[in-house]
């Protein structure tokens, strides 16, 4: 139970956002993403204006107000992480509200679009993030304190070998992308997605952010990445204190990064940059909520104190019970789901042949009873 002083508010996704979540069963972090440590009632985030953020259960990761129309529009809407509110006061009591939302609240959207607000960010890059979260022209003191960035060599090999869309973006952004300092000193790793996982990105395009989550400042060849680096290992990234995890799984021929293939090695190596083709855009949200200790430069061996954030402020029992609140909506919804899917079957006469059984239709029979005769 929670503590007489601690209200929380659970935001509760639709049945149909459980079909699409990309993991078998939703990760204890992510539950936790939608876990407010404060009773918010409608008129509440109604009054909160656009950009600002929610603190949550997910220790460092704050929910955002993408937009706020409410008082505004006659339209109104509550977009949490660019995701509607779509049903307010589930269920209420002194200590718990659930409000209803149309899908999972996403941690990357957070990370990538506001990443001020990211604990793992120093005072200097929430300065220089914010003079450069979009695409920036390329200056001739740009272009003096780059002179070993081939950028439009690369972006032609890119080209080439099938990666125009990140041949295009990276001709524009590679100057502001890649640091000065590091080019003369090692070698930058990039992971090139394909041409089709920009057609289901859902950025117009991609954030200066993400393009720095998909940066490595070492040299990374094929020998490192498919064998030498052990599985779950970390790989710090441009984008500070949001690492990369090898997930190549021990035998396997395929090396992987976030769960994300590497399918081209080598596109590109001049011995400043090399990069490697991906099947996928990295997911930032992927370390978050799979592998918690590594966040904001966190090592495993001291996970443990960073989520100890939550015994702050709710104790073990208090967290059973959220758990156990969350657990049970899902079991429910998969009720309902099955209880469709029979209810369907039996309504189109399916569910007889289905079983071995066949159905007779006694309207076309043929036998008569003692009384029609």
């Amino acid at each position: 139970m929670l503590h007489n002083n601690i209200t929380v508010t659970l935001f509760c996704p639709s049945d149909k956002a459980f079909l699409s979540l990309k993991y078998p069963q939703p990760p204890f972090t992510l539950l936790q993403y939608h876990v407010v440590p404060v009773k918010l009632k409608r008129e509440a985030l109604e009054s909160l204006p656009s950009h600002s953020k929610i603190d949550t259960l997910l220790p460092g990761h704050p929910l955002v107000i993408v937009n706020s129309y409410a008082r505004r529009y006659s339209n109104r809407y509550v977009s949490i992480n660019d995701v509607k509110i779509t049903a307010w006061n589930l269920f209420e009591n002194e200590r718990m509200i659930v409000h209803g939302m149309e899908d999972f609240f996403d941690p990357a959207v957070q990370i990538l679009k506001y990443p001020w607000f990211d604990r793992g960010a120093s005072v200097d890059f929430l300065s220089w993030m914010k003079d450069h979260m979009v695409f920036t022209i390329k200056t001739a003191a740009q272009e003096t304190s780059h002179h070993d960035l081939k950028d439009s060599q690369i972006a032609d090999v890119l080209s080439s070998k099938g990666y125009v869309a990140m041949a295009l973006v990276l001709d524009k952004t590679l100057k502001t992308l890649v640091p000065a300092e590091p080019i003369h000193n090692t070698t930058v790793t990039i992971f090139c997605p394909s041409d089709k996982a920009f057609f289901s990105l859902k950025y117009p395009q991609p954030p200066l952010t993400l393009l720095q989550y998909h940066v490595v400042p070492v040299k990374l060849d094929r020998e490192d990445l498919a064998s030498s680096l052990a599985f779950e290992s970390k790989i710090d990234t441009l984008l500070p204190g949001h690492p990369l995890v090898i997930t190549t799984i021990p035998g396997s021929k395929h090396a992987s990064i976030n769960n994300v293939k590497i399918t081209a090695w080598n596109i590109y190596n001049d011995g400043h940059v090399i990069v490697h083709g991906i099947d996928d855009f990295f997911d930032p949200a992927f370390q978050i909520l799979i592998y918690p200790w590594y966040d904001g430069g966190a090592s495993k061996s001291n996970s443990s104190s960073s989520m100890n954030v939550l015994s702050q402020e709710v104790d073990h029992d208090s967290l059973c019970w959220v758990k156990s609140v969350v657990l049970a909506i899902i079991v429910l919804a998969l009720i309902g789901i099955v209880i469709s899917i029979f209810a369907y079957i039996r309504r189109n006469h399916f569910l007889p042949s289905y079983f071995g059984y066949v159905s007779i239709d006694y309207s076309q029979s043929r036998f008569c009873f003692a009384e029609d005769v």
